[in-house]
């Protein structure tokens, strides 16, 4: 049976719209699951700039010079090819003649994209809703002061939100929201990334709807409950001359030290104690392991057999400038006995997920950089490897951690849908009754986290006093800054809710910058930091 497309209709000021709009618009045009039906055209849309001083658009040239070669999402492009043959309306006097006339269309989702604010709660103009998008609760026309401001004050993250109002509830919710890591160097670098964003969540969830059903939109408001209190946010007012020349000069300096920062080396190494610890809250017991110069080590994957400890790291030579799979054994004082490269490829490869299945060791080692998922599995334990299957191709997936629970295996990994995103800041979940297989079922509520504070994967999933735990880095601020604990509450095919437990920063040597993956068997437990 096919089923009907989703039937969206826009609201626009102009046909001439910021490419991330068109971007939007051009893929929904694009797809198999929606068509546009209406197009709305808000001809009150008015110019009415406020007052900003001299020194802010100042500071806002000096950064369209400095980041001159990004793309900039607020370019124009023109929706009038793409949109010919819909049909057109624009907002009267006499609102109420508009609203009767979006609704003969009998529209499932309204897409606002203009400066037009519709008040009016009872209005159900379309079956879920109208979509708005705001980046730290401003109006994505306004300039955005609350985003200056995260980046004058360095606050971590930065929130991008997806609301629904004027739907059949009656009521305004938050349908999406993510935590992107904030940028300390640039406003505009940091409002390209929500505008990218959007680009990806508003066609992925009309597919979800179109996949799912209108159930769908429910599941979506019930997992972002809790953000609805935080779209209330007061804006801030934008900088006097003083504050933005100050401003400007802070980020200036801040911006050149970071450059000057670029070709330092980040030293990972290892920490390990022979107490189990499944929750690393006194690394002051940690021994550390130290790489030879040359290279870091990071990434461990622990497994104690036959009274042998091996971890299995990533080592990244400075000088190849890629990282391969080697092996470490150590002896009952913690004292390094052997290492052993087990797995080199052309292209980097770093976390190595080792897990037994049958009679028999397999290794899911991250290999972005080839745009894979790769299986392999141990011909001669621990020390030989063999290739056996690709689970997933033309993939950008970061740290695929496995899971078998409920007789299924559970793959989680971090994937990256842009290219110009430099962070992981969504996890997706995906299962399976085998391993052995390229047919992974991509779970409902993908992506299941949009946190760069808490998606990525550090290390083995594990059971504790009969709770799942899922370990995850804070990427923001900084990649690899402290390691977190998560508790899975909810884990089946159509439903995924974890809870953060604990926190682990790297605040007892001041050399450290982060903390990054923990991982452990038996009596010995494993973390890597970094320094530089």
């Amino acid at each position: 049976m096919v089923k009907d497309s989703i039937k969206i209709g826009i609201i626009l000021d102009s046909p001439v719209v910021p490419l991330w709009i068109y971007r939007v618009v051009n893929k929904i045009v694009d797809s198999e699951f929606a068509e546009i039906k209406l197009v709305v055209y808000n001809t009150k849309a008015g110019n009415n700039p406020p007052k900003i001083s001299l020194f802010y658009k100042l500071h806002e040239k000096l950064e369209q010079f400095i980041f001159r070669n990004r793309i900039d999402f607020s370019n124009k492009a023109s929706l009038n090819q793409i949109l010919r043959g819909v049909h057109e309306t624009s907002i009267c006097n006499n609102f109420t003649d508009t609203c009767h006339e979006i609704s003969l269309n009998r529209l499932d989702i309204i897409l606002n994209f203009s400066s037009f604010v519709i008040n009016d709660s009872g209005l159900k103009l379309s079956r879920m809703g109208i979509w708005n998008y705001t980046i730290e609760c401003q109006n994505i026309f306004e300039i955005n002061s609350n985003v200056y401001w995260k980046v004058v004050n360095k606050s971590p993250v930065i929130r991008a939100f997806l609301q629904c109002s004027n739907g059949s509830s009656g009521s305004t919710t938050v349908i999406h929201c993510s935590w992107l890591a904030t940028n300390f160097n640039s406003t505009l670098l940091n409002l390209d990334q929500a505008f990218e964003l959007c680009a990806l969540i508003i066609p992925r969830l009309i597919r979800g709807i179109y996949l799912y059903g209108y159930e769908y939109s429910n599941m979506l408001a019930k997992k972002y409950h809790k953000t609805d209190k935080d779209t209330a946010s007061t804006v801030s007012p934008l900088p006097s001359n003083g504050q933005a020349m100050m401003n400007m000069s802070r980020i200036l300096v801040r911006y050149l030290y970071q450059r000057l920062m670029v070709n330092k080396q980040w030293k990972w190494f290892l920490m390990y104690t022979f107490k189990p610890s499944p929750f690393p809250e006194t690394i002051t017991s940690y021994e550390s392991l130290i790489p030879p110069k040359d290279r870091f080590w990071a990434d461990p994957f622990v497994l104690c057999r036959n009274s042998k400890k091996f971890i299995f790291i990533e080592e990244f030579p400075y000088r190849k400038k890629k990282g391969h799979i080697s092996l470490l054994e150590l002896d009952m004082t913690g004292k390094l006995v052997t290492r052993n490269t087990i797995l080199e490829k052309p292209y980097h490869m770093s976390y190595p997920f080792v897990f037994e299945h049958g009679n028999g060791y397999y290794m899911i080692p991250e290999t972005s950089e080839n745009r894979t998922v790769e299986l392999y599995k141990c011909s001669v334990f621990p020390l030989e490897w063999s290739y056996v299957m690709n689970l997933m191709d033309n993939i950008n997936a970061k740290d695929t951690t496995l899971y078998y629970y409920n007789n299924k295996w559970w793959l989680f990994a971090a994937i990256n849908e842009s290219s110009s995103f430099s962070e992981h800041a969504e996890l997706f979940l995906f299962y399976s009754d085998d391993v052995t297989t390229t047919d992974w079922t991509p779970h409902p509520c993908n992506p299941i986290v949009t946190d760069i504070r808490t998606a990525r994967p550090a290390g083995r999933i594990f059971t504790h006093n009969n709770k799942i735990y899922r370990p995850s880095q804070d990427c923001s601020v900084r990649y690899g800054r402290a390691l977190n604990i998560n508790q899975i509450i909810t884990l089946n095919e159509t439903s995924y809710k974890e809870v953060l437990i604990s926190k682990t920063e790297a605040t007892w040597h001041y050399r450290l910058k982060g903390v990054h993956t923990l991982n452990f068997d038996k009596d010995l437990s494993v973390i890597d930091v970094y320094k530089f």
